[in-house]
Order: structure tokens, then sequence, then C-alpha cells
């Protein structure tokens, strides 16, 4: 979907509807952070970076996830 497209999709709805589009997707946000996490937390426990040829939890994350240095840090520390 274009920029234009969700504009236009966007300027259709109320303020509420807005707030309520914008909460949701908050609340999935937080729940597929809450996924990643408990996937870090099994992927570390496994060692499956290693098994799959990366040097560590951090290079798995920037190398396959292309997570920025400081958002795999975070996730890192997080999980």
């Amino acid at each position: 979907m274009t920029t234009k497209k969700i504009d236009s999709v966007l300027a259709k709805l109320s303020n509420h509807e807005i707030i309520q589009k914008g909460d949701r997707a908050v609340q999935s946000r937080h729940e597929l952070s809450i996924e990643i996490l408990e996937c870090l937390v099994e992927i570390e426990g496994r060692s499956i970076f290693l098994k799959e040829g990366y040097s560590s939890l951090f290079d798995y994350c920037t190398r396959r996830w292309h997570y920025s240095p400081p958002k795999a840090g975070r996730f890192i520390a997080a999980a």
C-alpha cells in the first residue's frame, strides 16, 4: 500500500477510530517483541546461532534479522 493510499484510508477514520487503530498496532508490536525475546532466549539456550554459522547472538541479530547494533543489543539485554 502506498503512502497516498494509507493517508486516504486514515483520512476517512474518525479521531476515535485512529486512536483505536494506533492502540491495536502498539499492542501487536508489544506482543511481537515478547515473541522475539522468547525466541532469542531459546536460540541462545540451544546455541542455534553457532549451528547456523553465526559467531554470537549479536552477530545473528544483526546479520540474519538485519537489526541495527543498538537494537540488537537492547533485545539481547532484555532476553
